[in-house]
């Protein structure tokens, strides 16, 4: 629903057993407590979040080099492009 069904195409053999097994991380007493370099389940759910930010702005790119082809996507990414362009593509704060 994010990102449309051809990104779910595209990338859901990766990402769905990534976020089977990222939910139940996040929610580790330790995930929450203690830096996630000092635990597994840390480590995955900076993996599962890093690796979801690179795919979407791959995503981002793709569909602001061809405007006209994904224009009347649904999907909420597409939405925000449409409104916004690439503007916040790597994030809102300027160094």
């Amino acid at each position: 629903m994010f990102v449309g069904e051809e990104f779910a195409i595209l990338y859901g053999d990766e990402l769905v057993p990534l976020i089977r097994r990222y939910e139940p991380a996040f929610q580790k007493p330790q995930t929450k407590v203690l830096p996630h370099w000092m635990s597994k389940d840390g480590r995955l759910v900076d993996f599962a979040e890093e690796r979801m930010v690179e795919l979407i702005k791959l995503e981002a790119r793709a569909r602001l080099r061809e405007p006209e082809r994904y224009k009347n996507n649904g999907d909420y990414l597409q939405l925000v492009l449409n409104a916004e362009g690439g503007k916040y593509i790597d994030g809102t704060l300027s160094s």
